[in-house]
C-alpha cells in the first residue's frame, strides 16, 4: 500500500499533499509492524486524504482530457490543410458587328426642271420646283437604309466617310449638287465629306437607320441617269 502511495507523485499532485500522505502512511504501517491497531483518527486521516487524492486526480485528468482535445483538433485542422489548390480559364466570346446596306439611296424619276428634292428618313421626298414622274419605268424616291448587327444592347461608333458632293450623268459630264445630309434621328452628325455618331443595338443585337439628302436640279438638266460616288460606313463596339 504504501509503495502504491509514494509512487503518488508521478500524477503531479501538489507535493504538499504527497507528503503528508506518505507521513500518515508510514505511522499507521509503523502501527501494525508492533501489532498495535491503526486508531480511528488515523483511519479518518487517510479517507480524508485518499478522497481528496481522487478529488484532485480527477480534475487532473479532466485538464489532460481538455489538452488532448484541443490538441486533436490542431491537428485535424493541420492534417485538413492543403498546399494546393486549383483554377480554371474563361474566355467570353461576343458577336462581330457588322453593318449592311438594306438599301442605297435613290430621287426617284424627276422632269427636268430648276428645283429641288430633299430626302428624310422616315418621311416623304419633299419636292421644291420640280416634279416627280409618275409615267411607265417611274422609280419611287428612298432614302439609304443600313442595318447593324452585334452583341444586344452593346453601343457603338458609326463613321461615314466620303459623302459625295454631287452626282454625274452616266454618259457625259453633267452632273447635280448633292448637300444637307441627314440620318434616322439625328443619329449621325454630317461634316461633309465624313459624318460621325452613336448608336445602341437592342436587345436582339439589331439596329437600323436611314441616311437622306438633298439633290438639286439645274434648268435643262440633261436626262438620263445619274451616279455619285460611293460612301463609306463604318461602325465599331464602343
Amino acid at each position: 500500500m504504501i509503495c502504491q502511495i509514494l509512487r503518488l507523485n508521478t500524477l503531479h499532485l501538489p507535493l504538499k499533499l504527497v507528503n503528508k500522505l506518505k507521513m500518515v502512511c508510514k505511522t499507521v504501517w509503523h502501527g501494525v509492524c508492533n501489532h498495535t491497531h491503526v486508531n480511528i483518527k488515523n483511519s479518518i486521516k487517510i479517507n480524508n486524504l485518499l478522497h481528496t487524492i481522487k478529488i484532485k486526480t480527477i480534475k487532473i485528468m479532466k485538464k489532460l482530457l481538455a489538452l488532448a482535445v484541443v490538441i486533436l483538433g490542431f491537428t485535424a485542422v493541420s492534417f485538413g490543410q492543403t498546399n494546393s489548390a486549383t483554377a480554371t480559364a474563361t474566355g467570353i466570346i461576343v458577336t462581330p458587328i457588322t453593318v449592311n446596306l438594306d438599301r442605297p439611296m435613290d430621287f426617284g424619276t424627276l422632269i427636268a426642271s430648276a428645283g429641288s428634292v430633299t430626302l428624310v428618313p422616315a418621311a416623304a421626298a419633299t419636292y421644291t420646283g420640280v416634279t416627280a414622274f409618275t409615267g411607265a419605268g417611274t422609280v419611287a424616291p428612298k432614302t439609304a437604309q443600313f442595318i447593324v448587327n452585334g452583341n444586344f444592347s452593346n453601343t457603338y461608333a458609326i463613321s461615314v466617310s466620303g459623302l459625295p458632293t454631287t452626282v454625274k450623268h452616266s454618259v457625259s459630264a453633267s452632273t447635280m449638287a448633292l448637300s444637307a445630309w441627314s440620318s434616322t434621328a439625328n443619329l449621325i452628325t454630317f461634316t461633309t465629306p465624313t459624318g460621325t455618331g452613336i448608336g445602341t443595338l437592342d436587345g436582339s443585337g439589331v439596329q437600323s437607320f436611314e441616311i437622306g439628302a438633298t439633290l438639286t436640279v439645274a434648268a435643262g438638266q440633261e436626262a438620263g441617269t445619274y451616279t455619285s460616288t460611293p460612301f463609306t460606313v463604318t461602325v465599331n463596339y464602343n
